[in-house]
């Protein structure tokens, strides 16, 4: 059976593997993180993850860390950059500047 999408800018095309996602709590380090991930990673896949991980933070404060992707409690969090203390590299001054280590630098 064949599924296609329709936008309302008037694009259409095949939706075979569409992905629907509810992005209204993502912050702009998210769209980073999709922004930055390769085509070949598929960025479906990693919105799916930044997904679960969303859930698995609202339902019980605990986190998996997008950078060692383990899982760990709200207090394993480094508190500011989304990743977890073991793993942050924020500058002294990040939460003045923003400059957070997360995604990936």
């Amino acid at each position: 059976m064949a599924t296609h999408y329709f936008a309302t800018d008037g694009s259409y095309g095949d939706a075979t593997g569409l992905v629907l996602i509810n992005t209204d709590n993502w912050t702009p380090s998210h769209w980073r993180t999709i922004e930055e991930a390769s085509d070949y990673e598929e960025r479906a896949e990693v919105a799916k993850r930044i997904a679960e991980i969303m859930a698995d933070e609202d339902e019980s404060g605990d986190f998996t860390c997008i950078k060692c992707n383990k899982k760990r409690t709200y207090d394993e969090g480094s508190g500011d950059c989304e990743v977890c203390a073991e793993c942050c590299t924020c500058p002294d001054d990040a939460y003045e500047t923003g400059n957070y280590c997360h995604p990936y630098k």
